[in-house]
């Protein structure tokens, strides 16, 4: 399965989900307890309610029962980090969970689990890569019940190693050219798949010869589900709509080491 990568930027309230060439607005901090509007973008949540439905009453809840915990930390390599958790309960249902990465400078990411959480025990398996090597961030799991009252796992440190060593060059597909339809608007992307075994730091655009776009991936986390494979895209601009020409793409690992593939595309 392919996934259309978010790009997160870090920031301390509203933050932004940067989507390849434009960004999204979520317009919510999701820990000011407004979680549902922060999931409308690939999460399940909203509606319903605990104990069968009944109405809940969220003038005499108590508060979160059992916050949800992150059970397991895995750092892959200098920029990715698996995080998998789940536990969590609450009488009155429990509402979408969110990652909360702090870096050195006490700038603060929120990444969405993507999973929804009843009250039934969900693991949440995500991956996460753009962390800076050799750097230090905390990371803890907020959840929250119906009544948005939040819980929080303690923070725990992510101490990324450094790229020493790494000769391997990413490994990345030829860019392909495709329409996409957001709501009323339609739009050509050109989009490549790339992975990397330390982690993709930069991917550049190129049409004929000339840059037209640049991914900066160091500091910007980017997340994906187990199972999918993160995908980049630029956005063409109308401007350049109707072209013919060859698109190079050229994927960076943060130790120096380049992949080009290229294709003869239609914009």
């Amino acid at each position: 399965m392919r996934k259309r990568l978010f790009f997160l930027t870090a920031l301390l309230a509203a933050p932004l989900i940067l989507v390849a060439a434009g960004c999204r607005d979520t317009g919510v901090n999701p820990s000011s307890g407004t979680a549902e509007s922060f999931y409308a973008k690939g999460g399940k949540g909203g509606g319903g309610g605990g104990g069968g439905g009944g109405k809940i009453n969220c003038k005499s809840d108590k508060g979160m029962e059992q916050p949800m915990e992150i059970q397991t930390i895995d750092i892959e390599s200098a920029m990715r980090v698996h995080l998998l958790s789940g536990g969590g309960y609450d009488r009155n249902f429990v509402k979408p969970a969110w990652y909360e990465i702090m870096d050195e400078n006490g700038n603060v990411t929120y990444v969405p689990s993507g999973l929804y959480t009843g009250d039934v025990q969900e693991l949440l398996n995500i991956y996460v890569e753009g962390f800076r090597p050799n750097g230090t961030y905390s990371v803890r799991l907020v959840s929250q019940d119906y009544c948005a009252n939040p819980g929080y796992s303690p923070w725990q440190t992510l101490a990324m190693p450094g790229v020493a060593g790494d000769v391997a060059a990413p490994v990345a597909t030829a860019p392909v050219a495709k329409t996409r339809a957001v709501f009323i608007a339609t739009f050509r992307v050109v989009e490549v798949e790339a992975t990397d075994n330390t982690g993709v730091s930069k991917v550049e655009f190129f049409f004929n010869g000339q840059p037209v776009h640049t991914l900066d991936l160091v500091d910007n986390l980017q997340f994906w589900l187990d199972g999918e494979v993160p995908l980049y895209e630029w956005y063409v601009p109308s401007e350049m709509r109707g072209q013919s020409g060859l698109v190079t793409v050229r994927t960076h690992d943060p130790a120096g080491n380049v992949t080009e593939t290229s294709a003869n595309l239609y914009l």
